[in-house]
């Protein structure tokens, strides 16, 4: 497919902005907010994407997509992205599909690519046909990283050590064993307290009395989990606002047709909600991604395309604003999620 091209000093402008932004606020002196003055804010955030012939986009709010990389899956297809959190590398799912008696099926291998190098590591490779890799992340520093594994109604945990090592459990081992049988725990992003944000569904049987689905943070080892959240299960958590709230994507039922899906906060003190974005204002996906200020990036799924195929990405502000992101700009967008600047150095650009 063909793609607009940006000329590079546009580029290198909108990344010198962010960083000068991220400077200012990292140079705020730290008594600052306590004396009435401005505080210290967060490293702006920059949605970026990968389209299905393997390009890797920056979307600034302001200004056209930048270019940042080609190449990133020759033959396959990426599926999910993360950002190591202290320096240019990348976490993602590549999708490819084989020849199988006599059909063709999907594989997924979870790679990390050094974005300055081009070096590459696969963490898991081959996981398929049924399986599915999804949902990357890092742990604090990038010390660790991680990706759920699914299949079959059931799904799992699954951390990758710095020394190669890994070890996967069932995702929902963080609750006793009388609520396991019946309930699917999702993996979500990462917290600042390095725990894991976890969707729980319940329940493929009776519903108990006491529901245990809803949205937790859940230690790596899956020793325990805290509910922050209730919810009737088929939330899905996105991230933590600033303030104390958590943001969901939530996919409601439909009598027909493609189930209506909606953007919500809710209170981490009362469980009460707000409603970001109204479920069938737009066709969005049940998938999304929050920047650090609270602000939510959605994409609109036109078709059943599998792989999911994004039409157009949208911001949802905590005040229920949204704007179209990408307006058409780029097209056949696969995955996507926030980066934010890594220190002095920009975001890498090799087209």
């Amino acid at each position: 497919m063909s793609h607009r091209s940006y000329p590079r000093a546009g580029i290198l402008g909108a990344l010198a902005l962010a960083l000068a932004l991220a400077l200012v606020a990292a140079l705020l002196p730290s008594g600052l907010a306590a004396s009435g003055g401005a505080a210290a804010q967060p490293p702006p955030a920059v949605v970026t994407a990968v389209t299905n012939d393997g390009t890797l986009w920056m979307l600034p709010e302001i200004g056209p997509p930048q270019l940042m990389r080609g190449g990133l899956a020759p033959g396959a297809t990426v599926t999910d992205i993360a950002w190591h959190p202290a320096r240019p590398e990348l976490l993602m799912v590549r999708q490819v599909w084989r020849s199988v008696d006599g059909g063709r099926e999907p594989y997924d291998t979870l790679v990390s690519l050094d974005l300055t190098t081009g070096r590459e590591r696969v963490l898991q490779a081959d996981v398929g046909p049924e399986a599915r890799i999804s949902h990357p992340g890092y742990g604090p520093g990038g010390a660790w990283a991680y990706a759920q594994a699914s299949c079959c109604l059931s799904s799992a945990l699954v951390v990758y050590n710095a020394d190669g090592s890994q070890r996967q459990q069932q995702a929902n081992t963080f609750l006793a064993p009388a609520q396991r049988e019946d309930t699917l725990a999702r993996v979500g992003p990462l917290a600042l307290d390095g725990r894991i944000l976890m969707s729980l569904q319940c329940c493929f049987g009776p519903t108990p009395a006491d529901n245990p689905a809803g949205i937790y943070l859940v230690d790596r080892d899956l020793s325990s989990g805290q509910r922050v959240a209730r919810t009737d299960g088929s939330a899905e958590a996105v991230g933590l606002g600033p303030g104390g709230w958590v943001g969901v994507v939530q996919t409601q039922p439909a009598d027909q047709g493609p189930a209506p899906v909606g953007v919500y906060a809710i209170d981490m003190a009362d469980n009460s909600t707000r409603t970001l974005l109204s479920p069938g204002v737009l066709p969005i996906a049940s998938r999304g991604a929050m920047a650090p200020d609270g602000m939510i990036v959605v994409g609109t799924r036109p078709t059943d395309e599998f792989p999911v195929v994004y039409g157009d990405l949208w911001l949802v502000r905590a005040d229920g604003q949204r704007r179209n992101l990408t307006n058409g700009a780029i097209g056949g967008i696969t995955a996507f999620t926030w980066a934010i600047p890594f220190g002095a150095s920009p975001l890498p650009i090799r087209p």
